[in-house]
């Protein structure tokens, strides 16, 4: 485990990282299980939004992620599992694809293990993709891919190394939660000019969150950092400049991923063999998670599928 992070490396919040505004209270306490460390989760009474209110310092977040679980986000599942998330994401990107042209431009920003890069990549899209890990570690050579530091986003340049291409589209599959300031990348893909964006969070309002407490999954402090609803999602885009033209919640797994954070909260590592083996086996992309997905989606609401449209005043 990690050793606790010092209060001297954390920020205070003056205000909503979704509406701006100074009204906001603390909510509850939840915990990194990795670093153990505990985190504030305020509520925004303007927005509805959920955010940490005392999230690490931009200088040492990254350290956040230089562990197990910030590796699982680039790393291959098992074949059960990247076979179900194929499957997820035909269903996830059919809004994009009924609306852009064959030739349009896709940024995959945040790219992770490059799933959604290879997807589009395979339908012949030319795609661009960046995260925040080097370039020795992206998997795709036939897809562009730019180290980037998320928080600090660009996108303007990747038009002349795509010949001039616009950016029509830009994915931003799991990626608001982990932003310090969500509003800035949306605002840096308007000024990109990109049309469309397909945002998928976890649902704060997920039926099981309040039956899983602590141990939900998607709390993931400091890793995830703002909790929305769709309420906050269309403020999030009326404030950037886009309009929310549908969204929908969908399942995934929630109970083997919350297990296991239960399990490493609790400290299972230093249990016994047997305890350490179940860890293992209820990792985030194990077979038995992509099993557990396939049924979720039948009863679940754990995450939000939105597509926005760039105002054309903007």
């Amino acid at each position: 485990m990690d050793e606790p992070d010092k209060k001297k490396d954390r920020l205070i919040r003056q205000s909503c990282p979704v509406c701006l505004g100074k009204n906001f209270v603390p909510e509850r306490k939840v915990r990194d299980h990795v670093s153990l460390s505990q985190f504030t989760v305020s509520r925004c009474k303007d927005c509805t939004v959920r955010f940490i209110s005392d999230p690490p310092s931009p200088d040492v977040i990254q350290r956040h992620y230089q562990n197990p679980a910030g590796k699982c986000m680039h790393s291959n599942g098992s074949p059960i599992h990247q076979r179900m998330r194929e499957l997820l994401f035909r269903s996830e990107m059919k809004p994009l694809l009924k609306r852009i042209p064959p030739d349009s431009h896709i940024i995959d920003y945040g790219a992770g293990d490059g799933g959604i890069s290879g997807f589009f990549q395979k339908m012949g899209f030319k795609v661009s993709a960046l995260d925040m890990y080097p370039p020795s570690e992206w998997s795709l050579p036939a897809v562009e891919y730019r180290q980037m530091d998320l928080n600090k986003p660009s996108l303007l340049s990747f038009e002349t190394s795509s010949g001039g291409a616009p950016v029509r589209a830009v994915v931003l599959r799991h990626v608001l939660e982990h932003l310090c300031e969500p509003a800035n990348i949306l605002a840096t893909v308007r000024d990109a000019d990109a049309k469309y964006v397909v945002v998928i969070v976890p649902n704060y309002k997920s039926i099981l969150r309040p039956v899983l407490g602590e141990y939900w999954y998607y709390w993931d402090p400091p890793r995830h950092l703002t909790y929305f609803t769709e309420q906050s999602l269309y403020c999030l885009a009326e404030r950037s400049g886009y309009k929310m033209l549908e969204s929908t919640t969908y399942a995934v797994d929630e109970l083997v991923t919350s297990f296991h954070r239960y399990m490493l909260l609790n400290q299972a590592y230093s249990q016994s063999e047997l305890a350490r083996r179940i860890v293992s086996f209820t990792d985030p992309k194990s077979a038995l998670a992509g099993i557990s997905s396939a049924v979720a989606s039948f009863f679940g609401n754990c995450m939000i599928h939105a597509v926005f449209e760039k105002y054309k005043h903007h």
